[in-house]
């Protein structure tokens, strides 16, 4: 896989998450996949908007863990 698409953000910037918790879902060329959380904290800031392709490895948010 070298891109997806963020397809939906399961969480607003401000929302808390706990470890387990599915924060977005992305489209890959195979499946729709949702992303897991691995960490409690914040969901401070959405670098990525759902629609974007985003090549794999770039940051999509910024988190403030617990």
């Amino acid at each position: 896989m070298e891109a997806g698409v963020i397809v939906e953000w399961k969480l607003r910037p401000g929302e808390a998450f706990k470890r387990g918790d599915v924060i977005l879902v992305v489209e890959t060329e195979k499946a729709v996949i949702d992303v897991e959380i691995w960490e409690s904290g914040t969901l401070d800031e959405v670098l990525a908007e759902s629609g974007t392709r985003v090549p794999v490895g770039t940051p999509i948010a910024r988190v403030h863990a617990e």
